[in-house]
């Protein structure tokens, strides 16, 4: 018999990705819109806008240091997934979600984790273009040139990484996470 997917480092996350999935299939509807695009099969971005609203449910309660231990898990399986198939097929919520959970089972906790780190450092350490330098320039316009503001705003960006960090170390307490 398989293992089952929704274990994972240990903690089987299957009735709090229920509950979750419950909200996120029965959202307000004020946050139904990309929801809506998902579930249209003429939209041509449908699995974009559904890997989009499946992440909003999840990242921002595991922003910074916020989030359970259980949101954190959740939010590492379904990043590793993102990541490696940001054009994923769309079904509906449940069965991204469920495909997440067999992609992470499939390629081990270990190697997860690890591409998660990864694509931090390659963030971090790729080389930088125009495209960079125009958005720096707009940023820093819009906050005024405000040194003070600017770090305030790289600061709160940084929480990003810092969450992907968290959760491959929630996948795998061994991960190597240095400087680079």
């Amino acid at each position: 018999m398989a293992s089952d997917p929704y274990v994972v480092a240990g903690e089987n996350l299957r009735s709090f990705v229920a509950e979750w999935l419950n909200e996120l299939e029965n959202p307000e509807p004020s946050r139904r819109l990309l929801l809506d695009h998902a579930n249209n099969p003429s939209d041509p971005d449908r699995a974009f806008f559904g890997a989009s609203y499946v992440m909003q449910g999840i990242a921002p309660r595991v922003w910074g240091d916020l989030g359970s231990a259980e949101e954190l898990l959740l939010f590492a399986v379904l990043a590793s997934y993102f990541q490696d198939f940001p054009e994923a097929p769309w079904d509906s919520c449940a069965g991204y979600v469920q495909r997440a959970f067999e992609h992470v089972a499939e390629i081990g906790e270990q190697e997860a984790a690890r591409r998660l780190v990864d694509q931090i450092r390659e963030k971090d350490v790729r080389k930088r273009d125009d495209a960079d330098d125009i958005a720096t320039q707009l940023r820093n316009r819009s906050l005024g040139h405000d040194p003070g503001r600017i770090a305030a705003h790289e600061r709160e960006l940084a929480k990003a990484s810092h969450r992907s960090l968290r959760a491959a170390r929630a996948l795998d307490p061994q991960v190597v996470i240095s400087p680079w």
